[in-house]
């Protein structure tokens, strides 16, 4: 059961840490190993039934109904003692109240959880409780066991043991068209489509029924990155629950991996640097990536920031020509955006 579950969250992005933003301090971002940041635009609306009148609606759930978006900058990582923490740098973020409000930074670490304003004042720290820390040791013990990494449940050689895992803990299996294959237990489901790159997941957490649809995207040599989610999530002990949905999309994929923490697949489609370390002229070198597909080469410091952006590039017998010598010294990660999806490769400027 237990690694069932695993599965059903595995596929949930869990903000561990937030992305860097030039108008906004950084606490922990250098003293780390390995990091994930993305940013995520989140709206969140409710339906009532039909027929239902407001005063039918449970007291805890009209509060509820108000519309929420939110837009944030996330980063999850490891630290350099190999503990998960999160950082969240909240851009927009809508309130049920007008006195009620989000940090502009969230910091959540093993010690506990902490609120900043935009320069850096605390706001509020809550240490956490022996549930918390149970949770956090758990956590701290699976990353120090498998490292930090992005969803590989689409690769057969990686999903494979942990599909086993979950039919051995009484998950049955069941084989679908297209190569999709779908697990249930207990009423929970999850079934991945690797064709389509989609997930979708039920299962009942305290009487809350939820139901996620998650689009992927190729994150080359990492795995596979979030386009898109839907989760809508309704109470089965009320006579007349709200439906509240919940839809978000992720842009701006960030991978950093100084200490090769994370675990990399095999593919015919990579990147090459040439020459690497960097000092002026350099090329990237596409290995498998049909020339057609590339529509943006991007040039990021190992903070997140973006350094260059080159829209649409000229590709000729699939190498790509790039002056590099205004960029300014040290680790910088490069990304390619193609159809197939996105190419990362870190390289070196001296």
């Amino acid at each position: 059961m237990r690694t069932f579950l695993l599965l059903l969250i595995a596929f949930s992005l869990s903000p561990i840490l937030k992305a860097q933003s030039e108008n906004y301090p950084n606490f922990i971002n250098d003293s780390t190993q390995a990091r994930y940041r993305f940013e995520e635009k989140v709206y969140q609306s409710a339906t009532i039934p039909s027929g239902t009148l407001i005063e039918e609606i449970d007291i805890s759930e009209r509060d509820l109904l108000k519309p929420m978006e939110f837009h944030r900058l996330v980063c999850t990582g490891i630290n350099n003692q190999s503990e998960p923490y999160f950082q969240a740098i909240n851009i927009k973020a809508s309130a049920l109240e007008d006195w009620m409000h989000l940090p502009d930074i969230q910091l959540m670490s093993p010690t506990g959880s902490f609120g900043f304003d935009s320069t850096g004042q605390q706001e509020y720290y809550f240490p956490n409780n022996a549930s918390e820390n149970q949770t956090m040791v758990e956590e701290i013990s699976y990353l120090q066991q498998n490292g930090f990494q992005p969803i590989m449940m689409f690769f057969p050689s990686k999903r494979d043991p942990d599909i086993q895992a979950a039919i051995n803990d009484g998950a049955s299996l069941q084989q679908l068209p297209f190569n999709a294959f779908q697990l249930s237990l207990n009423g929970n489901v999850v079934r991945i489509e690797p064709n389509e790159k989609k997930v979708y997941r039920r299962y009942l957490i305290d009487s809350v029924q939820y139901e996620v649809n998650t689009q992927y995207t190729l994150y080359a040599p990492y795995g596979y990155v979030p386009l898109w989610e839907e989760e809508k999530y309704y109470r089965l002990d009320l006579s007349h629950p709200v439906t509240f949905t919940k839809t978000t999309t992720f842009h701006n994929h960030v991978i950093e991996d100084l200490n090769n923490l994370i675990e990399k697949y095999t593919d015919k489609a990579h990147l090459e640097v040439y020459p690497n370390p960097v000092e002026d002229q350099f090329e990237i070198l596409l290995r498998g990536i049909p020339d057609a597909q590339v529509s943006q080469v991007q040039v990021r410091d190992h903070l997140g920031n973006i350094i260059q952006t080159y829209p649409n590039p000229i590709v000729s017998q699939d190498i790509i020509s790039i002056d590099g010598s205004a960029y300014p010294n040290g680790v910088l990660i490069l990304i390619v955006q193609t159809q197939a999806g996105l190419f990362s490769q870190t390289f070196t400027k001296i």
